[in-house]
């Protein structure tokens, strides 16, 4: 009796991201086999992560021989799914509509409460005693998209705006791996059925971290 073999059709996966956190998610990406990752959109030509030392996604990719993309090369690969870690470009609704399942990206701060930047920031300000990241499906508002999953751990007043953002990249790495393992097997919920807190939800801008700091401690 012949055997059947059983073909894998693999996901046509496009990874974005930079710092070193992104360059472990992309590693763990290319040992699952389910992905066939068509390329990565790096951070801009001569990035250089202040915040965290270790291999960045481009020279990595360099070393698994994958191709380096500039956003605008996204739409003729016919994209399936893309993985979006801390990467600091809005990606544009054009190249969003070119996936056909969508772009998940994996947010500093718990959605729907803590959107756009310097959410570690907020968590002192705001005087949180746990905090969060989210893994969400992009859409053309900021931070506004269908939510998989809040990762939430416990921050106390102690601990520096530093230490929460470095345990937030933590959660990142271990929510990415989660999140990619399971896949297609997903609940997207929209924010507004979120109820996890009771906390405003607010858009949070760079200008307004000094604002509040000025106005807080002044």
């Amino acid at each position: 009796m012949l055997k059947e073999k059983l073909i894998m059709i693999k996901i046509r996966t496009i990874f974005f991201g930079g710092i070193p956190t992104a360059k472990k998610c992309l590693e763990f990406l290319c040992g699952l086999d389910k992905y066939h990752i068509l390329g990565v959109v790096p951070e801009s030509p001569g990035y250089i992560c202040k915040f965290e030392h270790g291999v960045q996604v481009a020279e990595f990719a360099k070393m698994m021989n994958l191709p380096l993309l500039n956003l605008d090369e996204v739409p003729d690969l016919n994209p399936e799914l893309g993985f979006s870690v801390r990467f600091n470009k809005i990606i544009s609704a054009d190249i969003l509509r070119s996936f056909t399942n969508g772009i998940i990206n994996f947010h500093g701060g718990p959605l729907p409460y803590y959107r756009g930047t310097n959410c570690a920031n907020w968590a002192i300000l705001d005087k949180r005693e746990c905090f969060g990241i989210s893994a969400h499906l992009i859409d053309q508002g900021i931070d506004t998209g269908p939510i998989i999953k809040n990762f939430w751990w416990p921050i106390n007043n102690t601990m520096t705006v530093f230490e929460i953002f470095k345990e937030g990249l933590k959660q990142i790495y271990s929510a990415f791996c989660e999140i990619s393992t399971k896949y297609p097997d997903v609940s997207f919920i929209p924010q507004n059925e979120i109820n996890e807190k009771k906390w405003e939800i607010k858009f949070r801008k760079n200008d307004e971290i000094n604002k509040a700091c000025i106005t807080r401690f002044s």
